[in-house]
């Protein structure tokens, strides 16, 4: 069918196993709708029931909290990401509380237990280079949320991320545009 456009979809995968979640035409259809093609946008698809693994999970340029983990048990193995360019200024861009930004990665106070390797995340605010993130990560502060391999940065220096993960690891500006964390806690 031409022209179809699919937005703002959530797909909750169910307790049995399907081989699909979504499926755009039938298997095998080499129909061609190059002039009036379809389009998937804003899809979220959930997966994975009580305890949720990802692999290479990229995420970039949402205003909030680009990935909220919600859930105990999750693990994530690499993480990138990129915080939004066009902030319009620091005073509106603020999860509250004196924090400046969103984190890119939050795992939510109420989580007990959470691992996560290789996790990096990026900023260029660009053009108000004055945009700061405090932290990429924030996390509880509880022996069983553990992260490994970390890192910060601040791309050509413009822009700054203030810690690592919670209050380590340091800032990634123009003077200095990685920050590494290897363990945490």
């Amino acid at each position: 069918m031409d022209g179809v456009k699919l937005a703002g979809l959530l797909v909750d995968a169910g307790p049995v196993n399907s081989p699909v979640l979504i499926e755009v035409g039938p298997a095998g259809s080499n129909a061609s709708h190059a002039a009036n093609p379809t389009s998937l946008h804003d899809v979220y698809a959930r997966i994975g029931g009580a305890h949720v693994t990802m692999y290479r999970l990229f995420v970039e340029h949402y205003q909030e909290y680009e990935v909220l983990w919600n859930g105990n048990g999750g693990r994530t193995y690499f993480f990138q990401n990129e915080f939004p360019y066009d902030v319009p200024d620091q005073a509106s861009w603020s999860s509250g509380g004196g924090t400046q930004g969103w984190a890119a990665y939050k795992v939510a106070n109420g989580v007990t237990s959470h691992e996560a390797w290789g996790v990096g995340s990026y900023c260029f605010f660009s053009p108000n280079n004055s945009i700061v993130a405090s932290p990429s990560f924030e996390v509880p502060d509880t022996p069983g949320v553990r992260f490994h391999d970390l890192v910060s940065v601040s791309l050509g220096g413009v822009g700054t991320i203030d810690n690592v993960i919670n209050n380590t690891g340091g800032r990634a500006d123009a003077t200095t545009q990685q920050r590494y964390v290897v363990s945490y806690p």
